[in-house]
């Protein structure tokens, strides 16, 4: 299957074979018997004709181009003359108009149209408006003069013979000798190198020669299309010039106009000035040619090196001199850079290698420029991370100065800026695991820290002691947890969620007694607390205990998460009674842990005792004379233990009756009238649908005991148990009810 730009290459070939099938014999000037090594020397004689073509072709372009760069200032043609010459007298009509703003600017004291600030310019643009032409036929002169000496320094005279010295193809005698054996096989070598170098030398004549035809088309054209465009700016010039007397005119005709007539005017020969040393460079390219005397292999393969190089430099000047020219002309994104696209199109189109020409010219500048501005951002590497010069160094430095002089964190902010910037960076090249570990051991400074905070944002520290000891070690190097780089390394640790290091509980815990900064510590052991990993009071006293002195609000936030932990740290109910009051293995317990755990107790309904609640209530502020919490908080988890159970009530009513301080603990006897009581309130019907944990409590526990074999009846005993259990007691509660049917008593 051919592809389609194989069927438009096709037709030029066969033109090109027909040539050589009917060209004449001057331009065949080696022998073309099938004779040795003969059969080359004619190939190559054959594509010596696109040579000739192509190098006629420029200088007739050539040609073209300097007589109509002459001709662009001589040939004012009377139309232009005469229509300046109407535009100039009608302009001139209304400089009176000017005289009479001018006045009333002047007696109304408009400051912009005083006769102060435009006296000067009124008098300048009156004078020379009647000059506009010959100033404007002078700039043009200059620009034409230019472009005819950047075209004389090209040699229009002879430039086909100088375009034919620099890419002719000398011809190599072939060795005759009838073997390949012996010394002559170095001779053999050195003559498929030449044959080898003159074919790769026409294919690239081809590319350059196609293009540089096209640029002096190009310029051509412009110069062309430059020449009505000229006519038009001088015509139009006394427009320009009585704008320059008035200040709201000038923005919109002085301005403009001579921003486009200089853009077009200096166009050109900006164009021909990149030619010029493109053809500079190619016809020079036989005189270094020359410095190599021998026919070694080695002075062929230098040669062949050689020419390479100049047509790549040469299309290097050509390609780069439209762009510089347009840039300069200001032409980019207008209808003429739009044209040129066009053509350069067509060239990529129909001439094999210009495309690969063009990328890798593209590719050579971009790569150039990007090391530019890195070497221009962060300096000159002079090895062990250290670099010299550098804007970003200089910012950091005068950061510095600026901190000495009293600026508190200026270095540290100009620091957290310049990272930023490198995370963006590097964020836009999408980096693998193993491409950023490449940048930490290759890059300095904000680069540097911007590339570990990105293996942190995206949880790629790894779980080992040498990651651990590089993290510590980088949030010293940037002033800790507490400066603007180290927070932000710590946010990105937390955005990464720390995964890798901390895989396990075990690792969690180990990472978290290995950090060395308080701010990281806190962060990581929040993030533990968050994830209830928290499987000891040690870890949770160490995390309540760096956060002691953060607002009230966080530390807050941090019992909260602690709190989510305590049932890791006591994991039935009786642990977190011990745990409470400090008993077995809890014993030494810090007071905030043991507070926490009695919060458990209340939202699990898990208090039954006086001394419980009591206990509860003291540690969380204390309890006033009522036996209520000390504060709002407290009362509110006084009031949700008392609803949590009914012995609460009970014994505080008993208490009420009895005058008895809720400091005091009751005796047993009390308490044994306390259960009495309640006997009396089940009896009454004033107390039912108790809860699981309240049957557990001693004095409910002991009058269910008591009450159960006073129902004699079936009917009695049912009704007995619907009114303690409920309608739908589950398994805990039915399994509660007949324990304290079956008893023992609970002791007091």
């Amino acid at each position: 299957m051919i592809s389609k730009r194989s069927k438009k290459i096709i037709p030029i070939l066969l033109v090109i074979i027909l040539l050589a099938v009917f060209v004449p014999q001057h331009f065949a000037q080696a022998d073309c018997s099938i004779t040795g090594f003969t059969i080359a020397d004619c190939a190559l004689s054959v594509l010596n004709i696109p040579l000739y073509a192509i190098g006629w072709l420029l200088e007739f372009v050539a040609g073209l181009l300097n007589d109509f760069v002459l001709a662009t200032s001589t040939l004012i043609i009377p139309a232009v003359t005469n229509s300046w010459t109407i535009m100039r007298n009608f302009m001139n009509l209304f400089f009176i108009l000017v005289l009479i703003i001018m006045a009333f600017g002047t007696i109304f004291d408009i400051d912009k149209y005083s006769w102060k600030k435009m006296l000067v310019p009124f008098l300048f643009a009156a004078l020379l408006i009647n000059f506009s032409l010959a100033i404007g036929q002078y700039i043009i002169s200059i620009g034409d003069g230019l472009s005819r000496v950047f075209l004389t320094t090209l040699g229009t005279t002879d430039l086909k013979t100088r375009i034919m010295q620099g890419l002719s193809l000398q011809k190599l005698e072939a060795n005759k000798g009838t073997g390949i054996t012996g010394t002559a096989l170095a001779n053999i070598a050195s003559i498929y190198l030449g044959v080898y170098q003159q074919i790769i030398a026409i294919v690239f004549f081809i590319i350059f020669g196609a293009i540089a035809l096209i640029a002096m088309i190009s310029a051509f054209i412009f110069v062309l299309i430059r020449i009505p465009v000229l006519w038009m700016f001088l015509i139009v010039s006394p427009v320009a010039w009585f704008g320059l007397a008035l200040p709201n005119l000038r923005a919109q005709t002085w301005s403009p106009w001579w921003k486009n007539f200089l853009q077009w005017v200096f166009f050109l020969p900006v164009y021909i000035f990149f030619l010029m040393f493109g053809f500079i460079f190619i016809a020079a390219k036989n005189t270094t040619q020359q410095l190599v005397a021998s026919q070694t292999l080695t002075s062929q393969a230098l040669i062949f090196v050689n020419d390479i190089a100049f047509y790549v430099i040469t299309l290097i000047f050509l390609a780069g001199g439209l762009i510089a020219s347009f840039k300069f002309g200001g032409l980019a994104g207008s209808g003429a850079s739009k044209l040129m696209g066009g053509i350069e199109k067509k060239v990529r189109q129909y001439i094999p290698g210009a495309s690969l020409t063009r990328s890798a010219y593209q590719g050579t500048k971009q790569g150039v420029q990007q090391q530019l501005e890195k070497l221009q951002e962060k300096g000159i590497p002079l090895g062990g991370g250290y670099r010299y010069g550098g804007t970003q160094a200089e910012t950091l430095r005068t950061a510095g100065v600026a901190e000495a002089f009293g600026v508190k964190g200026a270095k540290d902010k100009a620091r957290a800026a310049e990272v930023d910037r490198e995370t963006k960076k590097l964020k836009e090249l999408n980096l693998t695991l193993d491409e950023l570990n490449k940048r930490l051991t290759t890059a300095s400074g904000p680069e540097k820290i911007a590339a570990f905070k990105l293996k942190l944002e995206n949880g790629w520290l790894e779980n080992t002691q040498a990651e651990l000891d590089n993290f510590n070690k980088t949030l010293r190097e940037v002033g800790g947890g507490r400066s603007v780089t180290g927070a932000s390394l710590i946010a990105s640790a937390k955005k990464g969620g720390w995964e890798e290091m901390g895989q396990s509980t075990v690792d969690k815990e180990r990472i978290f007694a290995g950090l060395e900064d308080a701010e990281a510590k806190k962060a990581f052991g929040l993030d533990i607390a968050n994830s209830r990993e928290i499987m000891n009071t040690t870890l949770a006293t160490q995390l309540l205990d760096l956060y002691r002195g953060d607002a009230k609000e966080v530390r807050d936030k941090v019992e909260k998460a602690v709190k989510d932990n305590i049932e890791n740290m006591a994991r039935k109910d009786s642990d977190r009674k011990d745990l409470l009051n400090g008993a077995g293995v809890y014993r030494g317990v810090d007071d905030r842990i043991k507070k926490l755990a009695g919060q458990v107790m209340v939202d699990k309904k898990e208090v039954d005792s006086w001394q419980e609640r009591r206990r509860i209530l003291d540690l969380n502020g204390g309890m006033d004379a009522t036996g209520d919490g000390m504060t709002k908080e407290d009362k509110i988890m006084a009031k949700s233990i008392r609803d949590s159970n009914t012995i609460f009530k009970e014994e505080g009513d008993y208490r009420e009756r009895n005058g008895i301080p809720p400091t005091v603990n009751l005796t047993p006897v009390q308490r044994l009238a306390v259960q009495h009581q309640i006997e009396t309130n089940i009896t009454s019907g004033f107390i039912h649908g108790l809860s699981t944990e309240e049957m557990k409590t001693p004095e409910i526990f002991n009058a269910i005991n008591a009450l159960g074999p006073t129902f004699i009846r079936p009917a009695d005993s049912m009704k007995f148990q619907k009114q303690i259990r409920g309608d739908k007691p589950d398994r805990k509660k039915r399994e509660a009810f007949d324990k304290a049917m079956a008893g023992p008593l609970m002791p007091y």
